[in-house]
């Protein structure tokens, strides 16, 4: 042993220590915690003071402490600072961090300009469902009554926590400016030893027990940034001391066992087997067969359009981990049961599989150097087709047999194996299986008014979102949605006769039609008539139009899309010129404009518009690489915004 360091035990013997130590703490945590508040003096510099970190800010942290009593309890100290009527009305109801479960001690006291200060006497506190993003949810919120300009803001909270802080995560960045943001951690001396910390995006001050980030600014989102998960300012905590390779070699073997029992292809399954891939030509379309099956037969109880009940659920959450038999009689299961009925079946048809576990893009990106398994928040079933592994994601509803989430495309991960861990990136699908294609047929009038009728269809990866998105909405909330999203493109557009198709069908994809009517589209002059004619393709502004950029650019996915356009035009006027715009071509993708006019009873123009993004696979765009990528969406834009003009013939010949 080197003098002056502790003797570690072996990986199999801290593993059993930290298991230990887990069972134990969990009767700690339930202990009563208890006691009065003591609430830190307000200064009068406190409540003189004007904004430090943003000038502008609506309401600014003071100080966020946060004292972690490991395996036993988080105990928060906050001070807020309230300068706007905004800031006042955006308090009156606060919402707690999603993570925070349970909650002990919760106190508030609210200090007016003048010094005076009140404990709110009563804190009912309530779960609420609210946005993060793009995504939904639940938080702990209560109302805070009193709040003014100048008035200050404390809050106490207490959360038990049970365990050891591999995993944990401390924050320094919220919607708010911080002064302070601070964690003081008590552990236990040999536990200390082995604890280290990740940082990400920040470089907190490291004292013996704390890590402090001072005048941090509020988090602000960005078009097409990564999840707030990679993007804000946060250590993660971690053993450094448990977690090496070795570690991954036995959690590996365990996982590897636990994927073996539940993929053992028993009689029932061999016969499904059997039948499933009876006159399917080629290993590939056999095993999508099977993952069709999979799809299209089992219920996942997670899946909001599954038809499965909140009781049901719960009931699911209580047993068991079920086998492939019983999954396939009861037509229902989990993500993971549903999963491994597929790798049973591929089992029984005689291909290889494996348990591919990896990270996610709306989470931390896993990192087998720190090894923390809570990283691994997703699981895939790899199969081996005539020499090439393939992933399949039977389990998540809207995916196509083949596919795996956008979210899971380029992602760090660890593939389990009889023969040890294997440490890889998952490969993106290209373009052409995300496709996107726009039907526009239009009429446009002398008058410059443009009509007509619109179809959408989403396929791939943007078919599956959009499911995901729908598949809760009732019929008004649908109709006002798509009404946003065209009006959002097109200013002034009236948007009618809206029909969503194939919202929840598995195979089908979505469809969106509508009628399309935009006053003043075509710009009238005297003689002229100017008319855009990519229609459905142009926006009010460009993408990454913000000259300055904080996070990276994050495309989660390839995709192509495809605008086939017509547009019928006024009588008696001709076109001064079809030249289009000069089309844009790169190693990461293109855009093809081209015009031409179809002649017969009805004067048309025709306008094919494709575009190919993504042909390396998922892009992730530093900041410092930012002006090029805006520099690209800009001439794109300008592509897009290309106008042509038309006049009488007369007109032209007198020019």
């Amino acid at each position: 042993m080197i003098p002056g360091k502790m003797s570690r035990p072996g990986v199999l013997g801290r593993y059993l220590v930290v298991m230990i130590c887990r069972l134990a703490l969990v009767f700690v945590a339930c202990l009563p915690l208890a006691g009065k508040i003591e609430w830190r003096r307000v200064t009068p510099e406190e409540l003189k003071s004007a904004p430090v970190v943003d000038p502008g800010a609506a309401v600014e942290i003071l100080f966020y402490h946060v004292l972690i009593r490991e395996g036993v309890s988080w105990d928060y100290s906050v001070r807020y600072k309230i300068f706007t009527e905004k800031g006042a009305a955006d308090f009156s109801t606060v919402k707690l961090p999603a993570s925070i479960t349970e909650l002990k001690d919760v106190g508030v006291r609210v200090t007016q300009p003048d010094g005076t200060s009140a404990e709110l006497p009563k804190v009912e506190i309530r779960d609420q469902v609210t946005k993060v993003g793009r995504l939904k949810v639940l938080v702990k919120s209560f109302a805070v009554p009193g709040l003014k300009p100048g008035s200050i803001l404390d809050l106490h909270w207490l959360m038990p926590q049970a365990g050891l802080l591999q995993g944990a995560r401390l924050d320094y960045q919220f919607d708010v400016p911080a002064r302070e943001v601070s964690y003081l951690i008590k552990t236990k001396q040999h536990e200390r030893a082995w604890l280290s910390y990740a940082s990400f995006n920040c470089r907190p001050e490291i004292g013996s027990m704390t890590r402090t980030m001072r005048n941090v600014p509020a988090f602000r989102e960005e078009e097409n940034m990564p999840s707030r998960a990679r993007a804000s300012m946060y250590d993660l905590a971690y053993y450094d001391g448990l977690f090496q390779r070795n570690w991954w070699d036995q959690f590996n073997e365990m996982r590897w066992k636990h994927f073996a029992k539940y993929t053992e292809p028993t009689r029932p399954i061999q016969e499904l087997a059997k039948r499933l891939i009876a006159g399917q030509e080629g290993n590939l379309n056999k095993v999508l067969a099977l993952a069709a099956f999979c799809r299209e037969n089992i219920k996942n109880v997670y899946n909001a359009g599954s038809g499965v009940t909140t009781e049901e659920r719960e009931e699911f959450a209580k047993r068991k981990l079920q086998k492939p038999e019983e999954t396939l009689a009861l037509k229902v299961g989990i993500g993971k049961e549903i999963n491994f009925l597929f790798g049973a079946l591929a089992r029984a048809a005689g291909f290889e599989t494996r348990q591919l576990l990896l990270s996610e893009a709306t989470g931390v990106d896993f990192d087998y150097r720190r090894a923390d398994e809570g990283e691994l928040t997703a699981d895939e079933v790899g199969v081996e087709i005539d020499g090439r592994w393939r992933l399949f994601d039977p389990a998540t509803r809207y995916v196509m047999p083949g596919m795996v989430r956008g979210q899971e495309e380029g992602q760090s991960g660890m593939m389990i194996s009889a023969k040890g861990p294997h440490f890889m990136t998952t490969s993106g699908a290209p373009p052409d299986q995300t496709l996107m294609r726009n039907i526009g047929r239009f009429k446009l009038s002398e008058d410059g008014t443009l009509e007509g009728t619109v179809e959408e269809w989403h396929g791939g990866h943007a078919g599956a979102s959009l499911k995901e998105r729908y598949e809760d909405l009732s019929p008004a909330e649908l109709e006002n949605l798509v009404k946003e999203q065209v009006r959002g493109r097109i200013e002034g557009a009236e948007v009618t006769e809206i029909n969503v198709e194939n919202v929840t069908d598995l195979k089908k994809t979505l469809v969106i039609k509508y009628t399309l009517r935009v006053p003043g589209y075509g710009i009238r002059t005297a003689k002229r008539l100017i008319l855009a004619p990519s229609v459905l393709a142009r926006r009010r502004q460009p993408l990454f139009s913000s000259p300055t950029r904080t996070h990276p650019v994050q495309f989660n996915y390839s995709y192509t899309r495809w605008d086939d356009i017509a547009i019928e035009l006024p009588e008696g006027l001709e076109f001064e010129s079809l030249t289009g715009p000069a089309n844009f071509q790169s190693d990461v993708g293109h855009l093809h404009l081209q015009y031409s006019l179809e002649k017969g009873k009805a004067h048309k123009l025709v306008v094919t518009r494709q575009f190919k993004w993504g042909t390396r696979g998922p892009l992730r765009v530093p900041v410092e690489y930012y002006g090029n990528l805006q520099k690209i969406f800009h001439t794109m834009h300008e592509i897009d915004d290309h106008v042509l003009t038309m006049r009488p013939p007369a007109a032209a010949a007198t020019q």
